[in-house]
């Protein structure tokens, strides 16, 4: 009976031992990923808006954001404050352009922010968050707004950002 309760002591330690070194070494992949280059996870995503000034009534708004792709990937893209009746549709089909539109029947009114993009950071530099062909029409008269754009800028190196922003003239 002592050689049966020894023989299953021994094996309980051995099966923790190797469970412990297969855990150990499994979860050490993981971390290796995560600091690719030296970044912290939180330097690896930037999440930057596009905000508004001025808008009244806009029903429906068209944007196309140009960054530089070796610097910043586009993973998502969420309405802002500003948009609570809406959707936000966007592709990515082209590398280094985001095109983004929203619609919202009820009308997007005042300065804020428009949408949220979740970006992966993959290189380092600078770029430029230029904003091209916007088209905005009013929600009830369906009449083309005026806009300006005013580009954005963001930089990998210290994480500054400059968000871009859209100015509606009335």
């Amino acid at each position: 009976m002592k050689l049966y309760h020894n023989y299953y002591k021994w094996f309980t330690l051995i099966t923790v031992a190797l469970l412990m070194i297969c855990i150990i070494g499994c979860g050490g992949g993981d971390d290796d990923e995560a600091t690719d280059g030296g970044a912290t996870p939180a330097e690896s995503t930037k999440e930057i808006p596009i905000n508004i000034s001025d808008a009244d009534n806009v029903g429906s708004l068209h944007i196309e954001l140009v960054y530089d792709s070796s610097v910043l990937e586009v993973t998502d893209v969420k309405a802002g404050s500003k948009i609570k009746n809406g959707v936000v549709e966007f592709n990515t089909n082209t590398s280094g352009r985001l095109v983004i539109g929203i619609i919202d029947a009820t009308g997007i009114s005042g300065s804020g922010r428009a949408v949220s993009i979740s970006f992966d950071v993959v290189g380092s530099g600078k770029t430029d968050l230029i904003l091209e062909n916007i088209e905005a029409t009013n929600a009830e008269t369906l009449h083309d707004i005026i806009t300006e754009a005013h580009k954005g800028l963001y930089n990998a190196s210290d994480g500054t950002t400059y968000p871009p922003e859209i100015e509606f003239i009335q």
